[in-house]
């Protein structure tokens, strides 16, 4: 927030756009999301009255996102481009580059960190983070479940 800079009415314009943008794109990265739940064995074992060990399972919940998950990384990848031309900060010549450092920095989320002049960045991946956050957890009954389960985890 604090390298966030107003300077004039371009950037309160750009405010508005990537606002109304991002949540869109977030929305649209919704559509073709898939949730499995899998009862995944632990390592633990219980013994039953037989002397017969039993696994001990947890729920796992394995995402996809799709197509449309994809189409939206285009979309911020190439409002990331369009607004880095206008702004004169990168040329035509860079755009192959700026792809790779888009997926480097992806990976490596403090590669971000900029001037004063790219707050847009963040208001862009985080509204649009925010917003398929909402918009899932409105669509989605199982996802929805998984969030609000304090039994939802990641498989080691």
């Amino acid at each position: 927030m604090s390298n966030i800079r107003i300077d004039d009415v371009v950037d309160i314009v750009l405010l508005i756009a990537i606002l109304a943008l991002a949540t869109l794109i977030g929305f649209i990265q919704t559509f073709n999301f898939e949730i499995d739940v899998q009862n995944v064995d632990t390592h633990y074992f219980v013994t039953d009255r037989d002397n017969q060990k039993m696994p001990i399972t947890r729920e796992v919940y394995f995402v996809k996102g799709g197509l449309s998950y994809l189409i939206g990384w285009i979309g911020i990848f190439s409002i990331q481009i369009a607004v880095s031309l206008y702004f004169h900060e990168i040329t035509f010549n860079e755009v192959e580059h700026e792809l790779v450092n888009e997926l480097i920095s992806d990976i490596v989320i403090f590669l971000r960190f900029n001037d004063h002049k790219s707050w847009w960045i963040w208001e862009l991946l985080s509204v649009s983070n925010y917003a398929y956050y909402v918009f899932l957890t409105k669509r989605n009954a199982v996802f929805r479940k998984a969030i609000k389960s304090s039994k939802a985890s990641v498989p080691v």
